[in-house]
């Protein structure tokens, strides 16, 4: 039961916020009537305030009240009642309100200030990590469910296995849902039979399929039966600051983010229909020109001297090719437009940036597609919120 603090404190709090929400809506005798009770209410808590102890107070503990503060009370909810009467749905209205101003809100700072976004591939890997498919041997036990759901939540990572008989064929694929609860439905025939398997997975069908050695191509059969046990490991999701860019551009060093609206990427070229609009690439700006860059494996020159950012310098000199090549198509590197050899380079214009993958053998970047204008940026990357082990891994 509220001690009589509390329901003074209540009913103050109400005829104020009655007051601030409904002064253009009442009549002139109700609003004054409203400031007188809304004083003797005040008056009446501060009194009984001064009659409580501070410990007892503390507690919500209070003297009784009054029968002159009992009548109050009762004088003050029968006009409540009657100015401002209960409206139906009331309480739901308010949710609402509150949840789209909160949408608003989270809108307004996807849109200009932080943008999550999840990193599907390894062309930055290690400073950022993509989704990993890791086959395990085949009598790996799967992992309690307690221990399966901890797994899922601090690491991204999830088990599955895959068992097809001999000759399953491969028909195709289904993607539904998002982030954490993405499925992937891959479907088989095995003589008049259709499979359907379905994983809870970020990973490709590519990366399953060529985990059990199925052959990707539509029609080709399975030449053993399957039985596959894998983890995949979620790619970083991560905010993109888009205000930096603002106030400044790009340095040589800095990972970043744009859109391939306009490049010369493998999607762009093959893809005839464009209304699904461009991608987001995210890599490192190694030159922020102008002047000349060029690839000498495993190094970088930025006019004519070794790049000397650190981001950059450790691409090379850690355990890892360094800058080279293109795995994407053939080995003479044929895929790659600019920087085809230790011989060429490319003059940067003004106003565009070199973008590369710290794993430059994996990384289809600049390479390919040429330089970023200044309008494609989004903006730079600034921290990772998931998976909750991968946090406190600095983007640098």
């Amino acid at each position: 039961m509220p001690s009589g603090l509390t329901e003074l404190a209540d009913a103050l709090a109400a005829f104020t916020k009655a007051r601030h929400h409904e002064k253009d809506r009442i009549s002139p005798e109700n609003l004054t009537r409203l400031d007188s009770l809304s004083a003797r209410l005040a008056d009446s808590l501060h009194s009984l305030k001064k009659k409580t102890p501070l410990w007892k107070r503390l507690c919500a503990i209070s003297a009784p009240l009054t029968q002159e503060e009992k009548g109050l009370l009762e004088e003050v909810r029968s006009f409540y009642s009657r100015t401002f009467p209960e409206k139906k749905y009331a309480t739901l209205a308010e949710n609402v309100d509150v949840v789209l101003v909160a949408l608003i809100v989270a809108i307004g700072i996807r849109s200009y200030f932080l943008q999550p976004f999840k990193i599907p591939t390894n062309s930055m890997f290690p400073s950022l990590r993509g989704v990993v498919l890791t086959p395990l041997p085949p009598e790996t036990p799967m992992p309690s469910a307690p221990a399966a759901l901890w797994e899922r939540i601090t690491c991204g990572r999830t088990h599955h296995t895959l068992d097809l008989p001999a000759g399953a064929i491969f028909l195709g694929e289904k993607r539904s849902g998002f982030f954490l609860f993405q499925t992937l439905d891959l479907h088989f025939r095995h003589g008049d039979d259709h499979l359907t398997k379905s994983f809870r997975t970020e990973a490709d069908s590519a990366a399953i399929l060529q985990a059990a050695g199925i052959p990707r191509y539509l029609g080709s059969p399975a030449p053993e039966a399957i039985h596959l046990r894998f983890q995949v490991d979620t790619g970083d999701h991560l905010f993109v600051n888009k205000m930096a860019y603002h106030f400044s551009k790009p340095t040589s060093g800095e990972p970043f983010v744009f859109r391939t609206m306009g490049l010369m990427t493998s999607r762009n070229l093959l893809q005839r229909d464009t209304s699904e609009g461009s991608q987001y690439y995210i890599k490192r700006c190694v030159f922020d020109g102008p002047g000349t860059v060029q690839v000498q494996p495993p190094k970088l020159f930025l006019n004519g001297a070794e790049a000397t950012h650190p981001s950059i310098r450790r691409v090379w000199e850690s355990a890892l090719p360094g800058y080279k090549g293109y795995s994407h198509g053939s080995e003479d590197g044929s895929v790659m437009n600019y920087l085809r050899s230790p011989e060429d380079s490319y003059e940067l214009p003004p106003f565009t940036y070199w973008a590369m993958g710290d794993n430059s053998y994996n990384s289809a970047d600049s390479r390919q597609f040429g330089p970023v204008p200044l309008p494609n940026l989004v903006g730079r990357a600034s921290f990772i919120y998931y998976p909750l082990n991968r946090i406190v891994h600095a983007i640098d």
